[in-house]
């Protein structure tokens, strides 16, 4: 069972709170509309006006929360989670046309879920490789690959959990690849995409 951090938990809470405020507000807004309708709006005007600036107020502090914490923290949580690393280091010249990354990784992926990539960081250009053989009893993964983009020695590893967005671009890359036999980068993934991790720098061939 994965640990929640208190920083999540405190943000998970004031969203939980802010929500049922909300709820509470918005009972009390139909109770007093309900009143104001049958010819007691004057008793009930300054409660009713109270109760709608409350409603929006919970809704901003929620929208907020939700907004700048949980959409953007997903990817953090996401990266807990699974806890893939590559040892890798990338700090050594790759002489053979396919060398093996190794790494490990806390909770398995499901199929198709998580990829081992080349990544090229001044062309921002992606070659995805294949998808990591895992290790459960050891909780080690690893793939063999080679480069396409390293003339430079400027080339990474990266490993990546692919949404359906993104993953439709790597079966598309992939087909292309058996078709035409070309290595055509792919330059740009959708916002389904997080990097778990990546290797240093890879030296060019000798």
């Amino acid at each position: 069972m994965e640990m929640i951090s208190s920083k999540d938990f405190l943000f998970k809470l004031v969203a939980q709170l802010a929500i049922t405020a909300v709820i509470i507000w918005a009972t009390y807004v139909i109770y007093a509309a309900g009143h104001a309708i049958w010819g007691e709006a004057n008793s009930y005007y300054p409660v009713l006006s109270t109760i709608l600036a409350g409603s929006l107020f919970f809704m901003i502090i929620a929208t907020y929360d939700y907004i700048n914490h949980f959409d953007i923290s997903r990817y953090q949580r996401l990266k807990r989670h699974f806890r893939m690393v590559i040892d890798f280091s990338g700090s050594e010249s790759c002489d053979s046309p396919a060398f093996q990354v190794r790494g490990t990784f806390k909770n398995q992926p499901k199929a198709k879920q998580v990829y081992v990539m080349e990544y090229n960081p001044a062309t921002k250009e992606y070659w995805p490789k294949c998808e990591p053989k895992y290790e459960n009893q050891k909780r080690t993964w690893q793939a063999t690959i080679s480069l396409e983009g390293n003339d430079q020695g400027i080339c990474k590893v990266i490993i990546a959990l692919v949404g359906v967005n993104s993953r439709s671009l790597i079966d598309y890359y992939m087909r292309s690849l058996v078709e035409t036999g070309t290595h055509v980068p792919i330059n740009e993934f959708l916002d389904d995409f997080i990097v778990l991790d990546e290797s240093g720098t890879i030296l060019p061939k000798k």
